[in-house]
């Protein structure tokens, strides 16, 4: 369920999110993709969660429409994708929130998880739904952990690859909590993000056939650490004029 990530065209400003106008569904929900990126762990939380302060942020991907109607299922209203890179290894922490137009509609998502995945370990409740699956792959982080949870119309899908070994149910239950935690407040219409002012927005392309804009996302300057893939055998300095 984790899609390719795309490489935006601004570090300051990323102008991807579109009208999310999925046919109607049974979701009340008046949350926007950018709500849903906002309902991320913060990087201290995520630094915490996995031990280690060389967690470094990567650039959010979007899925809206109009600009990915092509692909993405009818009954998906959006999606909103964020990694995180452990700086000078291959270990990685990626998460998705998907809006579907219906509980329905997300509960299929975790039964088709389940018939590809098979079992599911067994482990700490979270959200409405959850599912733990993890195994060993190729490359420099081999263990490769995914964990699925629901929460009403929504799905969250969490991939963590590490170097040394897979970690016990019990962390993927303390990573699923904190990474939903934010998205429950978000659902409950408790948390919005607020918009950029026009000062800002102002420097984003004009809405098009082929853009269409609502809003914008303001990233960390450390994203360019991990989007350039620099830091694991070179010095960054990143210093702000004035």
């Amino acid at each position: 369920m984790i899609r390719a990530l795309r490489a935006p065209a601004s570090i300051a400003l990323i102008a991807l999110v579109a009208a999310a106008c999925a046919r109607p569904g049974t979701v009340s929900t008046t949350a926007t993709p950018t709500d849903f990126y906002g309902a991320n762990p913060s990087l201290a939380d995520v630094r915490s969660l996995l031990g280690d302060n060389n967690w470094w942020p990567g650039p959010p991907s979007f899925g809206v429409r109009p600009l990915d109607s092509s692909s993405m299922p009818f009954n998906e209203k959006f999606h909103v994708l964020t990694r995180f890179a452990h700086i000078g290894t291959a270990e990685t922490l990626e998460i998705e929130y998907t809006l579907w137009n219906s509980t329905s509609s997300a509960t299929t998502q975790m039964t088709n998880a389940q018939s590809a995945f098979g079992t599911s370990a067994t482990g700490p409740r979270v959200g409405d739904q959850v599912l733990y699956y993890g195994s060993m792959t190729s490359g420099a982080a081999p263990y490769v952990t995914e964990t699925f949870v629901r929460m009403g119309a929504t799905t969250t899908t969490i991939v963590l690859g590490l170097k040394d070994a897979l970690p016990t149910v019990a962390k993927l239950g303390k990573i699923a909590s904190k990474v939903t935690a934010g998205l429950k407040d978000v659902l409950a219409g408790k948390v919005h993000v607020s918009p950029l002012p026009s000062s800002e927005t102002s420097l984003l392309p004009p809405p098009g056939p082929d853009l269409t804009l609502l809003g914008s996302a303001k990233l960390p300057v450390e994203v360019f650490v991990v989007m350039t893939a620099t830091a694991g055998s070179a010095q960054v300095v990143l210093s702000s004029a004035g």
